[in-house]
């Protein structure tokens, strides 16, 4: 940092702004030397990679502005720049003279800090600094997410460019190329850490083993692999006997044996619905356990959002693999449940028996539940643990009403403690229909079929003149839940029309009033209106008001009791006077 006794350094220190605007920078610079005047007493490390930050200042020491005079101005005693601080919206292209006066005044740096879009420029600098750099973070700053990927020249030769004293590495979003491309070796590296793409929005420039490559010391190794899809952790973990703390965050990982590891602690993260769908799923997973992890490792696995099929349970033949279960089964987000069996399916009955009792997806709130009443349904062992399973979920999805029919299915959805809705999972081409069945949670004793009262469902669609298809969709799930919910009072419809030919909330509630819908179980082929298959049930279609939507339309039983409307003056007591 520019030493407080020359007035001219503290005049030009702020030479480029977070922005990369000279005007401002210059504004800034000189508020910022008169604020920092009580804090020249802070060394000049703790003032620029503590202080500064915190302060919000947007200052980088030194300067690197084309203002001629600032290379006279600024110390040419690289002492004076032990560490440097850069954060930038936009790119900086040095000139072939400040190529020329920088790296030398940067040769004493140990700490850098560089928030910027990759440029050559830059990447000179960084190796400018090469030889007395300790820590070294490189990012690139939001505004850059959706931007044109910029790719950094590649360092023809054998030659490589070292970095003998750097043992702490941060590199993120575009810059994770730059050891590849520019052939650095970081032999002294003891803690790594790389994000590749998920912040930056974007798949980094492939690359991430080329930090790894010399880096014989490293005790500490974090990864972000973000959307990448390139490979095994081994091809990010090469034999690194040294490694003692992993930390690993990725869609998509292929675990394995990644060399002669004995790690301390590890924090894994398995993002964006990975699924524990096969056995080979766990497998990879317990094989990496056992293999790589010191006895009596640290293991925390609680940032995951992964997908449990439960099938997969039953298609054990032993339990090698029972701990790793346990653990995925423990950190699960979501469940896939099958209640019923493939033809081609084979259970272990004393395998299951063994495993069944010890698991407990305690994270899960949500389980998705399908199930075939013709095949062989789901184990007794797995039927009958299913309180203890899934003691915490809250939603339960369904594929049609009609699912609530099969007895298997009301014996898993009854037995869930905690479950507050069941959701009708639409087929692909029907999400624009949204249908919650609310489960009361006064009469838990009852079945599942007799707990819903009330039902919301939500419809977006295109409305053309002429077209039913959304309305037969409509009336044929509205007719579903009336014959299969017994104690059924309310369906509450909001709808949302885009589109031309319909003339407002009346037409849409006539169209439905007056659709052409089959019987129910009956062979009675013979279509009735809507309002009178309604009648026959016992309900009847009410308008409500729009509210926020195009149309709304409540059906419900008939002779249910609506509470009376309350005037405003019924809240105040007829004997209140008026002073």
């Amino acid at each position: 940092m520019a030493k407080p006794h020359c007035p001219r350094q503290e005049k030009d220190v702020d030479g480029m702004s977070a922005h990369g605007d000279d005007a401002d920078a210059s504004q800034q610079g000189g508020q910022q030397s008169s604020a920092s005047l009580p804090l020249w007493v802070v060394p000049p490390d703790t003032l620029s990679t503590i202080l500064l930050p915190l302060l919000a200042t947007r200052c980088i020491v030194g300067t690197l502005s084309l203002v001629r005079k600032a290379f006279h101005a600024i110390a040419a005693d690289p002492s004076n720049h032990h560490t440097v601080f850069i954060h930038s919206h936009k790119p900086i292209h040095l000139t072939h003279t400040q190529l020329g006066v920088w790296p030398p005044r940067l040769s004493q740096t140990k700490r850098a800090v560089l928030i910027c879009p990759v440029t050559e420029s830059v990447t000179s600098l960084i190796e400018g600094m090469r030889r007395t750099l300790a820590y070294l973070h490189l990012d690139e700053p939001a505004s850059q997410l959706h931007r044109t990927p910029r790719l950094l020249s590649m360092r023809q030769g054998a030659s490589l460019v070292e970095f003998p004293a750097l043992e702490e590495m941060r590199v993120g979003g575009e810059w994770v190329q730059a050891a590849r491309r520019k052939r650095w070796a970081l032999s002294s590296l003891v803690s790594l850490s790389i994000r590749n793409g998920p912040l930056s929005g974007r798949r980094g420039d492939l690359g991430v083993s080329s930090w790894l490559s010399f880096a014989s010391r490293l005790r500490s190794f974090e990864l972000d692999d973000g959307e990448d899809d390139s490979g095994t952790l081994r091809s990010y973990v090469p034999d690194l006997t040294t490694l003692k703390t992993l930390r690993l965050t990725s869609r998509r990982p292929c675990f394995g044996r990644a060399g002669a590891m004995q790690l301390e602690e590890i924090d894994v993260a398995l993002l964006g619905g990975w699924r524990v769908q096969y056995t080979q799923s766990d497998e990879g997973i317990d094989e990496f356990r056992k293999s790589c992890l010191a006895p009596g490792a640290k293991e925390d696995w609680s940032r995951s959002d992964l997908r449990f099929d439960v099938h997969v349970l039953w298609q054990r033949d032993d339990d090698a693999a029972a701990d790793t279960t346990k653990l995925l089964a423990s950190v699960a987000t979501q469940v896939y449940f099958d209640t019923s069996l493939s033809s081609a399916t084979e259970t272990h009955s004393s395998t299951l028996s063994r495993l069944i009792p010890s698991l407990v997806f305690s994270r899960a709130r949500y389980v998705m539940v399908v199930g075939d009443p013709a095949r062989p349904r789901a184990p007794e062992i797995v039927l009958s643990h299913v309180p203890r399973l899934f003691p915490c979920v809250t939603r339960a999805e369904v594929m049609m009403v009609n699912d609530l029919g099969d007895a298997v299915m009301q014996r898993v959805l009854g037995h869930l403690p905690m479950l507050e809705a069941v959701v009708l999972n639409w087929l692909e081409g029907h999400e624009d229909i949204e249908m919650c069945m609310w489960v009361d949670q006064t009469e838990k004793e009852r079945p599942i079929v007799e707990r819903i009262r009330h039902i919301t469902a939500r419809l977006r669609f295109h409305f053309e003149q002429g077209d039913r298809e959304r309305f037969i969709e409509v009336t044929s799930v509205i007719r579903d839940a009336i014959r299969q919910l017994p104690r059924l009072e309310r369906i509450v419809v909001d709808i949302t029309v885009g589109g031309e030919g319909w003339e407002g909330q009346e037409d849409i509630v006539a169209t439905l009033q007056q659709d052409l819908t089959s019987r129910p179980d009956t062979n009675d082929f013979t279509e009735v209106p809507f309002h009178l298959l309604l009648r026959e049930s016992g309900f009847e279609m009410v308008e409500l008001p729009r509210l926020a939507f195009d149309c709304r339309v409540e059906v419900r039983r008939l002779g249910l009791p609506i509470p009376s409307q309350k005037r405003i003056t019924d809240y105040f007591s007829a004997r209140q006077t008026v002073r």
